[in-house]
């Protein structure tokens, strides 16, 4: 049983754009699940806009505040999967399989931290990042 259930809800100001929730178990004999990412759900017409790779910055920065130095993901290998989008993230597979997803790790050195709006390269990025602090502040637990 997980000691601590992460969830959160993905926020664009009052829109709701998705979910992300993990597990962190430190003490479950199953090393996979002590900072384990288990569901991230990004409303369609959302996809592409980065809120995937904030949120999952964000709980790999919630990961170190924990104790964690690995943040672990399972994915089904397919085609069109989220394997790229991972891999895009710093996670790597182990080699290993859980039932029949892919096993991949993300290691944790020091979080890293999200790019301030002076060193955006673009306007609608910079305008982005803006939103995004909006809806950390607004984001709250299920």
């Amino acid at each position: 049983m997980p000691e601590i259930v992460w969830p959160r809800l993905i926020y664009d100001g009052d829109e709701l754009v998705g979910f992300i929730m993990a597990v962190f178990a430190s003490k479950d004999e199953n090393a996979l699940f002590h900072s384990y990412l288990c569901r991230l759900n990004i409303g369609a017409e959302h996809q592409g806009k980065g809120y995937g790779r904030f949120a999952v910055e964000d709980l790999c920065q919630e990961a170190t505040r924990q104790g964690q130095h690995r943040l672990t993901v399972c994915y089904h290998p397919y085609q069109h999967g989220p394997e790229g989008f991972y891999r895009r993230l710093g996670f790597h597979p182990t080699g290993e399989y859980n039932e029949d997803e892919v096993v991949a790790e993300r290691i944790l050195t020091q979080a890293p931290r999200l790019r301030q709006d002076r060193h955006a390269t673009s306007p609608s990025e910079r305008g982005f990042l803006l939103k995004w602090r909006r809806a950390r502040r607004s984001r709250h637990l299920i």
